[in-house]
């Protein structure tokens, strides 16, 4: 059974070396939309039946983990295949959670999408080679100060008593709605409250903040 592919990438060498090595060596994909922008991909898949949506999560457009919400929202038989230049294991989980299907690390060889996409094809989900969804044993044994940088400390500093719940729950993978109904805030507060920790912590989207978030110890 050949199965229809839709890919998303910012990068437009990558999407075009992605799109080569499906129609090369996949014969069971056939790409049916590719799309350097989000709303190329969304706009695709009304009229497209997907069955796979490979995307990097390092959009601008929207907030990754809430595209895959989204999708997995409105087409909930499309799974997910997710390439990413980060593998921090935090972060990796809250991608899981959030719907997605499989986990690619973009340095690793591009041979392990025949075998995520192998695995969902039976139903299961995929970790590619060397991630995990929790750290190496021992790691969380580290003292505290071996493993928070001064530049964590000063970020943590900048942010307000409420920044830092939000952050917590934006890092558990939560969107802004549920985080609205646990805090007893309005859903515009929360909006509020993400954009100020954004423009503290220097990042323009959710994948990067929780990026940062689990790498500098802030949450």
């Amino acid at each position: 059974m050949t199965l229809k592919v839709a890919i998303l990438d910012r990068h437009t060498m990558f999407l075009q070396a992605l799109t080569h090595y499906i129609e090369d060596k996949l014969f069971d994909l056939k790409i049916v939309s590719k799309s350097n922008e989000v709303s190329q991909l969304l706009k695709s898949l009304p009229n497209k039946p997907t069955d796979i949506v490979i995307m990097d999560l390092n959009i601008s457009e929207r907030d990754g983990l809430e595209m895959i919400q989204d999708i997995k929202e409105n087409y909930p038989k499309t799974k997910i295949i997710i390439l990413s230049a980060y593998q921090n294991p935090s972060f990796v989980r809250r991608v899981m959670v959030s719907g997605a299907d499989a986990f690619l690390y973009k340095g690793n060889d591009l041979k392990e999408l025949n075998l995520a996409v192998y695995e969902l094809s039976k139903g299961r989900s995929y970790l590619g080679e060397g991630i995990r969804v929790s750290p190496e044993q021992g790691a969380a044994d580290k003292p505290l100060a071996v493993r928070s940088s001064n530049y964590s400390f000063s970020m943590r500093q900048g942010l307000t008593k409420r920044e830092a719940e939000v952050l917590t729950h934006i890092s558990e993978g939560k969107n802004s709605k549920t985080i609205a109904a646990e805090l007893y805030i309005s859903y515009q507060t929360v909006i509020v409250h993400k954009k100020n920790i954004m423009k503290k912590l220097g990042v323009r989207n959710t994948t990067s903040l929780i990026k940062i978030a689990t790498e500098q110890e802030l949450v």
